[in-house]
């Protein structure tokens, strides 16, 4: 029972790596288009 909680937890960690990774490429191309729509 206890390994399968900490399995759950790496694999939760690993969905908020990913997860804040793609908010950041997002919010990345988001800055980089942002000058473009502005003039």
């Amino acid at each position: 029972m206890e390994t399968m909680i900490s399995t759950d937890l790496k694999i939760i960690k690993l969905i908020q790596k990913k997860a804040s990774f793609i908010g950041v490429f997002l919010f990345s191309i988001k800055n980089f288009y942002a000058p473009s729509n502005i003039a």
